[in-house]
């Protein structure tokens, strides 16, 4: 039987195995071994990992690597997983942690994802995943998901052009659970910084490049670039390079670091208004959209909704009556909520800019619309409100479109005409 485990060092996703076939103490075939740190016993030297890997999965492309990994150990070195059945091993007690060399398979990140995403619910006979590969496999389908709902932008990140996930307050919580249930054997690796080996930070590059690997491969045969007009310039503008490195296989930015630091100062600006932004408040101002019964105006209401009672609503009107600090609604209070509900509309008016003809007003209560213009709310500022934290209620019968981000056939265009 093996059992396969898998790492991520942020820039690369591992796995190796333990072998029930293998004697009680295995020198053999190891990378890296040495007087101070010994090869594991229990792992499968790197050319019967790659033949057994393929055998299973039909995976190629990975390369063999040497790991240092960190994990529990007895007196005489360390210990099986929990997973690995012997009829030769004496169980006993961990007494520490100490360091030892694994063999393992390297995939680069588009190949890990392609891996994870198509690997079986259930395992290959012979073979059982251990808690870290099923924690990376589901972790990647989050990854999935967000691209499926077009939560993703194109950033610049250490002179490369890539694309990061964007996640709304729920896919943080999400993130955040996944977070808190990483199998500590994730953070075996013993190359990585302690500063960056922390949970949060290694879920959230492992989703950032699995996104960028799903969205660069998906774009194989889209040119985002538009077409050119006019000779063509001796150097290559950073806003083109850009944009063709967004759907190549080198994503690397040919630049002064000067310039490409200034160019990334400028996308996560204009970028920064599709992330959504959470407030640590119990209230949220909400939008509720209602549509004409027989008249063309429709009305948008402003409302002060609990966070974690969506059916606790005060409306405008209400909120510029109190002349006091606070509202309470069920043993709820609201503090300040007239100074809250006005910059909570400055805040959505970035997002949806009609909104500042209400802000005109003295006491803003809601927002009218002509058809043509709810409809654009609709399919265009609710989904960008709702990221942005803020309540959204619509129409029943209005089918929601996908999270609101851009158009990566129009992306090209865009981002010309704002540089």
């Amino acid at each position: 039987m093996h059992v396969l485990h898998s790492l991520w060092d942020k820039e690369a996703f591992y796995i190796w195995a333990e072998s029930s076939a293998l004697p009680l103490v295995n020198n053999q075939g190891s990378f890296a071994s040495s007087e101070e740190i010994r090869a594991h016993p229990f792992s499968l030297p790197g050319k019967e990992l790659k033949r057994e890997i393929f055998r299973a999965f039909h995976l190629n492309g990975s390369r063999t690597r040497a790991l240092f990994l960190r994990i529990p150990s007895g007196k005489n070195g360390p210990l099986p997983s929990p997973w690995l059945l012997r009829e030769d091993y004496i169980p006993e007690k961990p007494a520490g942690l100490s360091e030892c060399a694994v063999d393992a398979l390297c995939l680069e990140p588009n190949l890990a994802a392609n891996f994870l995403l198509e690997l079986p619910v259930h395992p290959p006979e012979g073979v059982f995943y251990a808690d870290s590969m099923r924690f990376w496999s589901r972790l990647a389908l989050f990854s999935l998901e967000l691209v499926a709902r077009e939560q993703f932008v194109p950033a610049v990140r250490e002179g490369a052009a890539l694309w990061k996930a964007v996640m709304d307050e729920a896919d943080l919580e999400r993130l955040d659970r996944f977070s808190k249930a990483m199998p500590a054997i994730c953070q075996a690796l013993g190359s990585l910084p302690a500063d960056s080996s922390s949970p949060v930070d290694l879920a959230r590059s492992f989703v950032d490049r699995m996104a960028d690997s799903l969205v660069r491969s998906s774009l194989k045969q889209v040119v985002l670039l538009p077409p050119r007009r006019g000779r063509k310039p001796r150097v290559t503008p950073l806003t083109q390079q850009f944009l063709l490195s967004l759907t190549s296989k080198d994503p690397t930015l040919e630049a002064s670091t000067e310039e490409i630091a200034a160019f990334a100062k400028k996308m996560d600006s204009w970028t920064a208004e599709l992330e959504p932004k959470a407030v640590n408040v119990p209230f949220r101002t909400c939008f509720w959209l209602e549509a004409p019964a027989e008249e063309d105006t429709w009305k948008l209401g402003f409302f002060l909704q609990a966070k974690d009672d969506r059916s606790l609503m005060v409306p405008a009107e209400e909120v510029w009556r109190t002349k006091s600090d606070a509202i309470t609604l069920l043993k709820k209070s609201i503090k300040n909520p007239q100074e809250q509900l006005l910059a909570d509309l400055g805040r959505a008016a970035r997002h949806f800019p009609q909104l500042e003809k209400s802000l005109e007003m003295a006491r803003p209560t809601k927002l009218e619309m002509e058809t043509e213009e709810a409809y654009s709310f609709l399919r265009q500022s609710a989904p960008l409100l709702e990221q942005n934290g803020f309540g959204v209620m619509l129409p029943a019968w209005w089918q929601r479109p996908g999270p609101a981000g851009f158009c990566v056939q129009d992306l090209g265009q865009r981002i010309l005409s704002v540089y």
